[in-house]
């Protein structure tokens, strides 16, 4: 089949090591309630949505070197909304009680719409409000 050059390697530590990297360090005791997360990853989608639009303008005389210039900065963009939806579902997923581990469901094709799909409507666990003497000591 060939060998395993350079450019394997680097989609290899872009679509694992990155999403592992982001999950690692993840705030391990913040949590994210099911509207601001639905709102940040609609967001996302139309950032991503948007950088498809501006893609399909590109004039077809563009050089090579505009193309491949512009094809990078697409990818690197892409990838920091990844890492910033990857990092508010770790947020999501601690808040219905779950391992952040299983953050690592978005970066798989198809299995991704589903997970975003459990998170935004499984509900979050119960907080319990402080009531009476409680309340005045907070």
């Amino acid at each position: 089949m060939g060998t395993f050059s350079i450019w394997h390697w680097i989609i290899v530590l872009v679509f694992i090591g990155v999403p592992v990297t982001a999950i690692a360090f993840a705030n391990g005791h913040k949590t994210l309630s099911r509207l601001p997360y639905f709102w940040r990853t609609l967001g996302v989608w139309a950032a991503n949505l948007g950088l498809w639009f501006v893609a399909d303008g590109l004039p077809d005389t563009a050089s090579d070197q505009t193309m491949a210039a512009t094809i990078l900065v697409f990818c690197i963009v892409a990838l920091i909304l990844g890492v910033l939806e990857t990092l508010w579902s770790v947020h999501r997923i601690q808040e219905i009680g779950g391992s952040k581990w299983w953050s690592l469901l978005l970066w798989v094709p198809a299995v991704n719409l589903i997970y975003i799909a459990f998170l935004i409507f499984y509900p979050g666990q119960a907080t319990v409000e402080p009531s009476g003497e409680d309340a005045a000591m907070v």
